[in-house]
């Protein structure tokens, strides 16, 4: 396996410029054409490649390939023994940044010719390639808001062109992570701790790092003898001696409140807490000023500008010891392509409505289950960024995941269930809590080199509530699925989108066999979960629907009076299956399993009722009004009727009713629209509606009340089975 030099090894070649008497060889052949004389290498430090022409025959067949050379990419010449040019370079270094030899400083010894080793310009060649391998499709589930450790080592295998490769590297969290993490470089780790204490507040803190390129590198490139680090910059030679109180003031003050020990400027990382260090986590700024007061606001500022100062004077001297250009410590980002992410799967939970918890006070008993599938289809693409240090080129730090596509949700509920009395019960989706349901995993490669992972994920997580009135037996279904398209982007100050377009939702699959109503309120996210490293960086994205299920069932015989001396008999039944829906899209950002920034959220559509549905063969006939006769109808004189729903009817809104007769009847009655035959009346639908006609003669005409739609929107009107026709015989009367 390949040692990575940088996170991205096959970034850089920069070795420090030395005379000949201390140069070592700085490259090596790794292959030789015996017929040409060409003769290819690469740079040891770096992994760049490169060729060059050997002219004498015979001192081609001297070498072998792993020999070591020296090469002068700034005269384009290559020496086999440190002190004789022998060969012309004719194809440069490639896979890294372009180099230059710099001019000896003045008084400095002159390097042989042909000895002088290369050095980055990191203004002048193009950074390290992003790309990724083959995916790979996992099984197993894992639980999703994990806290995950600050520091684990990693194994990150990915398939490049057929071939297997494989890298060891360290995820890093937090200044506590870069003081534990074991087997890094010293040199390294003071590095690593001297930029981490350069960031902002929602900057990521988490570094990916390869170790033995860190030794490799370290090696190459010692830190100035003089380098002094203090554990915290209260003690900065940057810091003016009134910022320095307030700071020791202040930080001891956060020491107290974070139960931390120790005093002086002292800083180190411990504790389990994220906030036990003030350059910890993304979080820990907002939390500290909130815990402590606004006066740490200052104190923590004067540490960051101290914390950069330091920085910015050791890496300019860095610079100039190794030979590097100007900028060659700044964050550079590595904007690799996009990767599809395309998936189709359909989850289904078993829930227990025993289980669930009831609340608001509801006395009574439930049992029975509930299957909760939930189909996805996801088409996006998708997109990791990284920041880049060309002068630490053993570390790259994400930088934020973005996407684009779309994603179609359906929801599918089928209850079994058995209540006596009221109860109100809420199931966790999944009881266990969020779960990540695994994809595949995007191996991505730097410089050729694997060195992280996009896991892709279904994350679902919610509530059902469940509530009943009285007595509720049997079983129902019901289904609705939609499509949101949309783009997002999701960093340590979390996420931003782009609404897009979204479909009407559509239902199937629905039935009902029951007694009682039972009402289902679903509230679930449904997201996909793109993450860096499994818990480094993640964003996840998916729409919020709100749904609303209503099945009612019922069979009632009962006595009604009517408005004349008449008794009759009311008998009715019903079953109907109801849903509202609504949407909303959200993302939110996570880092080590932990919610981080701000939430992004937009409404898709306002929450409306979508479909009704009679399932009763041949028509509920709760859904039909039921019309109270007079005793007897005489012409010319007032008939009064009254109107009302049956006992079986499942709602409450008011209803909506369309009367119209014959005969030529002039209508009176308050709360309704008049015209000639017809009325259109809003009321209560448990209440009596009354109104009465008048005919101007005898004879034997009809009424018909249809039930059109109630406030919630319901289209009772459009089956013609919700209407009620009754004769009404009219006898001669007087004036």
């Amino acid at each position: 396996m390949r040692i990575l030099s940088t996170l991205v090894t096959a970034a850089l070649a920069l070795v420090l410029a030395r005379p000949a008497a201390a140069q070592s060889a700085c490259c090596a052949i790794t292959a030789i054409d015996a017929r040409t004389g060409l003769i290819s290498a690469k740079v040891t430090a770096s992994a760049q490649t490169f060729q060059f022409k050997v002219a004498d025959a015979r001192l081609v067949r001297t070498l072998r390939v792993g020999q070591a050379v020296y090469a002068n990419f700034g005269t384009n010449q290559v020496s086999l023994d440190g002190q004789r040019a022998c060969c012309t370079i004719t194809q440069g270094p490639r896979g890294g940044l372009a180099v230059r030899t710099p001019a000896p400083a003045k008084g400095a010894a002159q390097p042989a010719s042909g000895v002088n080793v290369a050095v980055a310009n990191v203004a002048l060649r193009p950074l390290p390639v992003v790309t990724y391998g083959e995916p790979i499709v996992v099984q197993q589930t894992r639980k999703a808001g994990t806290k995950g450790p600050r520091v684990e080592m990693q194994t990150v295998t990915a398939r490049i062109s057929g071939r297997d490769q494989s890298a060891n590297v360290l995820m890093i969290r937090g200044l506590d992570g870069i003081e534990k993490a074991p087997g890094l470089n010293e040199d390294a780790r003071k590095l690593l701790k001297m930029h981490v204490k350069t960031l902002r507040p929602g900057e990521s803190n988490s570094y990916i790092v390869d170790p033995r390129g860190a030794e490799a590198w370290m090696k190459e490139h010692p830190l100035p003898a003089n380098l002094v680090m203090s554990p915290i910059d209260c003690t900065s030679q940057f810091m003016n001696q009134v910022a320095y109180d307030m700071c020791m003031v202040q930080y001891r003050a956060w020491q107290a409140a974070n139960g931390g020990g120790g005093g002086g400027g002292g800083g180190g990382g411990g504790g389990g807490s994220d906030c036990d260090n003030m350059f910890e986590s993304v979080n820990c700024f907002g939390e500290t000023v909130q815990d402590i007061g606004e006066g740490f606001t200052e104190s923590w500022q004067a540490m960051w500008e101290a914390a950069n100062k330091t920085w910015d004077h050791w890496t300019g001297e860095m610079e100039k010891a190794w030979g590097a250009g100007a900028g060659c410590f700044a964050d550079r980002q590595l904007p690799g392509p996009t990767t599809p992410v395309k998936f189709a799967i359909n989850p289904s939970m078993p829930l227990s409505l025993e289980k669930g918890a009831s609340k608001g006070g509801a006395s009574g008993s439930v049992k029975g289950t509930v299957r909760l599938g939930v189909p996805m289809e996801a088409d996006f693409k998708a997109k990791a960024t990284f920041f880049y240090i060309p002068c630490l080129p053993f570390v790259v730090r994400p930088r934020n995941i973005t996407a684009d596509g779309q994603i179609t949700v359906g929801q599918q509920l089928n209850v079994t269930v058995e209540a006596n009395g009221s109860f109100q019960t809420t199931l966790t989706i999944p009881p266990s809590g969020g779960p990540q349901i695994p994809v595949v995993v995007i191996p991505i490669v730097i410089g050729g080199i694997p060195v992280a992972v996009l896991d892709v994920s279904a994350y679902i997580e919610g509530e059902i509530d469940f509530d009943s009135e009285g007595k509720a037996t049997g079983q129902f279904t019901l289904a609705t699925s939609h499509r949101s398209a949309f783009d997002f982007t999701c960093d340590g100050d979390g996420c931003s989108g782009n609404e897009k377009g979204s479909t009407a939702p559509a239902q199937s699959n629905e039935s009902a066999q029951i007694e009682g109503q039972v009402t289902v309120r679903p509230g679930l996210f449904t997201a996909v979960q793109l993450s860096l490293n499994y818990n480094v960086l993640s964003a996840r994205a998916g729409p919020q629907p709100y749904l609303l299920g209503v099945a009612s069932g019922c069979a009632a015989i009962s006595a009604s009076q009517t408005s004349g001396t008449t008794t009759g008999i009311d008998q009715s039944s019903v079953l109907t299956a109801d849903l509202d829906w609504g949407a909303k899209l959200r993302a939110e950002a996570l880092a080590g399993g932990q919610r981080i920034g701000k939430r992004w959220e937009t409404k898709l559509m306002k929450e409306r009722h979508i479909w009704f549905k009679d399932l009763a063969e041949g028509g509920s006939s709760a859904l039909q009004p039921a019309v109270a006769l007079p005793a007897a109808a005489l012409a010319a004189q007032r008939t009064d009727f009254k109107v009302r729903m049956p006992s079986c009817y499942p709602y409450a809104e008011k209803v909506q009713y369309q009367i119209s007769w014959t005969g030529g009847a002039t209508p009176t009655g308050s709360g309704c629209s008049w015209q000639a035959g017809a009325g259109t009346c809003w009321f209560d639908p448990a209440k009596d509606l009354p109104f009465s006609l008048t005919w101007p003669n005898a004879g034997t005409y009809t009424i018909t009340v249809m039930l059109a739609k109630d406030e919630h929107a319901r289209p009772f009107g459009s089956a013609t089975r919700v209407q009620h026709t009754v004769p009404v015989s009219v006898g001669g009367g007087g004036s």
